[in-house]
């Protein structure tokens, strides 16, 4: 009976270990099959990847991807990925994303292992980073960046003021918009005034997909009529394209001239306004004295005259200054000015408010009398002239008659003495 147990617990013993060399070989050839299997599914490599490249907006573009080795029996794969989030393109020669299954196509030569990348009607969404790589092959991919160039949308420029009116008064502020779109490159955006003189005093913000240029500018009454001018241009556009805004009405006061026109007989004064609104009520005041006297001891007159003419009698004013103030009315408040003409004097002067027309106060009677003054002064001079020269040839005759002279003349005597003679003039013409 010993025996017999003996003999049983050897045999189990031998059963345990024939088990256990068993599981081991098994272990060995999994590991050595999984081995194979990896360096086999490794063997699809990429050996041309795209290169970047610059297109237009509505072009097509080609993006070259060639593998090799691939073994699509093992589940090897090209794919193609936006690299930005990682969202795969294509599956082979198959398009697995919807939204791009009208303008994505796999094409080339699938033999030669061509998975070219073909993007038809290229958009600006289009822009980004493409790569190709093998799927369960080699962990290397090849990538690219595909640049799109557009222009702004259609619809831009637009212009408008922020206060959404074009009437203001003086000193009031304006704040003008020009909207355009988002564009590579970004577009060229200026305002222009009404003198197309670039306005350098701009402030530009994205918002959204839109680029908002505003100008803000104090107006005054010279803006009056004035238009804005937006211009955007881009590479891909021939010309800029332009919005505006305006004519701007702007309500001011009115602007006073005064011309003045001289006659013989009168003093015509024409009260020039600008203002807006343009329909004035007038009013004439004359200020009188005379040269020596401080304006404020003038005496004032008032004209009943509501018209933009004034006419005074020269005989009324007669060797006297007139300071004339015209003002008129709108709207908008008054505007005044006047003009200081010297009756007394040749001429007539703008005052310090306001520089006026050259005036002629000489009358034709007066400019007669001082040409024939002149003509006889002129006479007597040349008269005067000729008897001073006729007296003072008769004078030159005179002293020649009545000179004498004395003639000194050597003679040698016979004993040598020289012997000096004097004679007078009068001896020698008897002698």
């Amino acid at each position: 009976m010993a025996i017999s147990k003996a003999i049983q617990q050897q045999n189990r013993r031998r059963i345990r270990i024939g088990h256990s060399s068993t599981f081991v070989i098994k272990m060995k050839l999994v590991f050595a099959a999984m081995t194979l299997a990896i360096v086999y599914v490794q063997s699809g490599v990429i050996v041309q990847g795209p290169q970047s490249i610059t297109v237009i907006e509505g072009d097509t573009v080609i993006l070259s991807c060639r593998a090799d080795g691939l073994d699509e029996t093992s589940g090897q794969a090209v794919i193609w990925e936006e690299t930005s989030s990682h969202p795969t393109i294509s599956h082979n020669r198959q398009i697995v994303r919807e939204e791009k299954m009208n303008r994505f196509s796999i094409v080339g030569n699938e033999t030669n292992g061509e998975y070219n990348l073909q993007i038809t009607s290229v958009i600006p969404e289009d822009n980004g980073i493409y790569s190709c790589s093998v799927f369960r092959g080699s962990s290397t991919n090849a990538s690219a960046f595909l640049t799109v160039l557009y222009p702004p949308s259609n619809k831009y420029p637009v212009c408008f003021p922020l206060e959404n009116k074009l009437q203001f008064t003086e000193i009031e502020m304006l704040s003008i918009v020009c909207k355009t779109g988002i564009s590579y490159p970004p577009a060229n955006v200026s305002w222009m005034n009404a003198n197309s003189q670039v306005i350098n005093d701009t402030n530009v913000v994205l918002i959204g997909d839109e680029y908002i240029v505003s100008h803000k500018e104090v107006i005054y009454n010279y803006h009056d009529g004035a238009s804005f001018t937006c211009s955007v241009s881009h590479p891909l556009w021939s010309k800029p394209k332009n919005c505006s805004i305006g004519p701007l009405y702007i309500l001011y006061r009115p602007l006073i001239t005064i011309s003045v026109q001289m006659t013989t007989a009168n003093v015509e004064l024409k009260c020039v306004a600008i203002g807006n609104p343009s329909t004035f009520t007038y009013k004439w005041v004359v200020f009188l004295g005379n040269q020596t006297s401080p304006q404020v001891y003038f005496k004032k007159l008032d004209i009943m005259s509501e018209t933009d003419s004034l006419i005074l009698q020269r005989t009324d004013y007669y060797s006297a200054e007139l300071v004339v103030e015209c003002s008129a009315r709108n709207s908008e408040g008054e505007g005044r000015t006047n003009a200081t003409i010297m009756l007394s004097s040749s001429h007539c002067r703008g005052s310090t408010t306001k520089i006026i027309d050259v005036c002629r106060t000489i009358s034709v009677p007066t400019i007669c009398v001082l040409v024939i003054l002149i003509i006889l002064s002129l006479i007597a001079i040349v008269f005067l002239i000729m008897k001073i020269q006729k007296l003072r040839k008769s004078a030159a005759k005179t002293d020649v008659s009545n000179v004498s002279s004395r003639v000194e003349m050597k003679r040698k005597g016979n004993n040598g003495v020289y012997v000096t003679l004097t004679e007078s003039i009068e001896n020698l013409e008897r002698i």
